[in-house]
This record gives structure tokens, C-alpha cells and sequence, in this order.
């Protein structure tokens, strides 16, 4: 089991309060998914992934060294990434028995192709108070997407819309090899017309997930050493 010692922060778009029945209701307080918050006037697009102290995801590193700055010694970043990979290794021996009995299924479809299997699974993790890393899901299937949804200022009737996608693919816009960055979409991410940017605090969480975990494999396939198929990476062995 491999930690990425990397994370993604996402912050509640309205100051959180104790739940109480009056409040429960109001999802932002309680709830910090991106699928929910990118819809709020309040959601502060990513900037800076080294600055801890603005927008709603940050980078986990520079938001634990932050804590780390401001209690003084009663909190430890590295005590943090201790107890995340014993909750990730505890996690992992949790599901083992349902990976053992996939890999052979697996092996046998790729008839030997496939020589290891990996899975990267996404741990949804809160931090209470005290500093405890409590584990909230266990995903599957993270989401690796490095864009985010902004929305195109103004009101849009049906006839505008296609007029703008119009004009864009006469000037050539759309001719930029395929790439989404800053062009006029209306996918399913937003009801409304919209924009999709590159995220640089993404980007500084989720690439050097995906590129530590295809080095780990491919190292896998020809070292027997376990604990050096993660150097130079991410990610450590748990």
C-alpha cells in the first residue's frame, strides 16, 4: 500500500456552524463537495497551490504546514501524514479480501498481459479540532479532472448560445486540438453556459498521483524490492 503525500483541500463556501436543526438544511455549511460548491457565488477558484490561506481547494501539503505554523507545536504535519497512512493501510487490509478475489478474474481476461494490478483509491478524510484524521469514504473511483466550471457571466437565450459557438468555430477556436481550456461549453457539469479553466491546485494534487503510480508499476514488473518502487515519487510505502 502506497500513500500519495499529496491532497486535495476543499473548503465549505459558507462558515461552517455546529449542525443544529435549524442549520442542517444549508448544505454549504456542512458539505464541501466540489460538485455542490462550484454552483455557489462564494466558490473562490484555485490560485496559488503553495498559498493555504484563500480559495475553496486548496493543496493538503500547504494547508497542513499551515496548521503546523499556527498552533504552536501541538500540531504536527508530519505526526498528520503518519496517522493518514495508517488509516490508508488499515482501509486497504479492509478491502484485500475483495481485491484478492478480483486479481485472478482479471489476470485471466488480459490472458497474462496484465502482469499487476493497481487501484488508486481516493480517501475522503476530515480533520477534526484536535487534529484527528477521521475517514469519511473510501472512493473507488476518484475524480482526476484538473479543470474547473466558470460560469459565463450574463444572461443566454437558446439563439445566443448558438450564435457564440457560432462565431467561435469561425474563428478558429475551436480548432486548438481538441483542448476545452477557456472555450464556450454547455456540457452537463453546469446547467448554464460556462467555461472550463485549468486548475493549478489540482494539477499540484492529482498529476503526481497518476505519474508516481505508473512509475510504481512499471517498477513493479522488474524490481522484487518493494520499498524502492516508490522513489523519486509521491508516494511511500505504507
Amino acid at each position: 500500500v502506497f500513500l500519495e503525500e499529496e491532497g486535495l483541500v476543499r473548503v465549505c463556501t459558507e462558515e461552517y456552524r455546529s449542525p443544529t436543526a435549524d442549520n442542517l438544511q444549508r448544505s454549504m455549511v456542512h458539505l464541501t463537495n466540489y460538485s455542490l460548491n462550484k454552483f455557489s457565488a462564494r466558490f473562490v477558484h484555485g490560485g496559488d497551490p503553495n498559498d493555504a490561506t484563500s480559495g475553496s481547494k486548496r493543496v493538503l501539503s500547504a494547508v497542513l504546514q499551515r496548521l503546523e505554523e499556527e498552533h504552536n507545536g501541538s500540531f504536527s504535519a508530519e505526526a498528520c501524514w503518519q496517522a493518514l497512512g495508517t488509516l490508508a493501510r488499515h482501509t486497504a487490509e479492509a478491502i484485500l479480501g475483495q481485491l484478492a478475489a478480483t486479481y485472478p478474474a482479471c489476470q485471466q481476461a488480459h490472458q497474462d498481459r496484465l502482469k499487476r494490478c493497481f487501484h488508486v483509491i481516493g480517501l475522503d478524510v476530515l480533520l477534526d479540532e484536535e487534529g484527528t484524521a477521521w475517514l469519511l469514504e473510501a472512493n473507488g473511483r476518484p475524480s482526476l479532472l484538473v479543470d474547473e466550471i466558470h460560469p459565463i457571466a450574463g444572461g443566454h437565450s437558446r439563439a445566443e448560445m448558438n450564435q457564440l459557438f457560432a462565431a467561435q468555430k469561425l474563428s478558429g477556436r475551436a480548432g486548438n486540438g481538441g483542448l476545452k481550456w477557456g472555450r464556450p461549453c454547455r456540457c452537463s457539469l453546469s446547467p448554464t453556459l460556462h467555461e472550463h479553466q485549468l486548475c493549478a491546485v489540482d494539477v499540484a494534487a492529482k498529476l503526481p498521483a497518476v505519474q508516481g503510480a505508473m512509475t510504481v508499476v512499471q517498477r513493479a514488473q522488474l524490481e522484487t524490492n518493494i520499498a524502492s518502487w516508490s522513489a523519486g515519487t509521491a508516494f511511500r510505502l505504507v
